[in-house]
């Protein structure tokens, strides 16, 4: 899901409308849902100051919370996940189960270990795989990560 998506998600109140709106991405027929997760408060400015990850596997029926600044998305990551919860079509609320993930340690680089998460998420057959696989994300390949995405930028500016 994108970050403006998620934005829809987290800030429309009327539920018709939500479903309305999201309701195209068939969500209850997905297999894995992965959702950037921001902390902004207020939909009518831009802003928050960070980045985490929300996953939800169908098969295990639960959601998974992935923040590299403890618990600080932590409610966030709730209210997104209380607004999937009718998109889902699951006849029990699935619960959060907050990952023990790498942290990072500045105030600068959450949305480069959401980045390094989420391709480790999709590259992995299965949420167990890619949770063994989550101590792979270290200082040094989030510092290399954070480099090959100034080179990608700085690449696409010059064309």
């Amino acid at each position: 899901m994108n970050p403006s998506t998620m934005m829809i998600l987290a800030f429309m109140q009327d539920l018709e409308e939500l479903e309305e709106t999201l309701g195209p991405l068939e969500l209850a027929k997905k297999d894995f849902i992965i959702v950037p997760i921001n902390n902004n408060e207020n939909y009518t400015q831009a802003g928050g100051s960070h980045w985490s990850l929300l996953s939800y596997d169908s098969k295990k029926q639960k959601f998974f919370a992935y923040d590299s600044a403890g618990h600080m998305n932590q409610r966030a990551t709730e209210r997104t996940a209380k607004k999937l919860i009718p998109l889902l079509k699951v006849k029990e609320p699935p619960p959060i189960s907050y990952v023990d993930f790498p942290q990072q340690n500045n105030g600068s680089d959450c949305g480069v270990y959401l980045i390094c998460a989420t391709e480790i998420l999709v590259s992995s057959h299965s949420i167990d795989s890619a949770h063994s696989r989550l101590s792979e994300i270290t200082p040094k390949s989030i510092s290399e990560k954070r480099n090959e995405l100034f080179s990608i930028i700085k690449s696409l500016s010059s064309k």
